[in-house]
């Protein structure tokens, strides 16, 4: 993801998280450090710190068709 896609996630925002496979998500928080953004994200009831390169923007209105490859 570029920066100008990390500046625009929003907390509540869905999004596709990568972990071995891409995964849907939404974002519980967005925490700033020096130098780094990172999404904590509710995945399945779980919520965990995930870079900004392993997020991506997600439409849950197109039923997945957006999921990167």
């Amino acid at each position: 993801m570029d920066a100008s896609q990390a500046d625009e996630i929003k907390p509540h925002d869905p999004v596709w998280v990568w972990d071995g496979c891409w995964l849907p998500a939404v974002v519980a928080d967005v925490l700033l450090e020096p130098g780094k953004t990172l999404f904590v994200v509710l995945e399945h009831g779980v919520s965990a710190p995930v870079s900004r390169t392993n997020v991506e923007p997600r439409n849950p209105g197109i039923r997945g068709a957006d999921k990167p490859s």
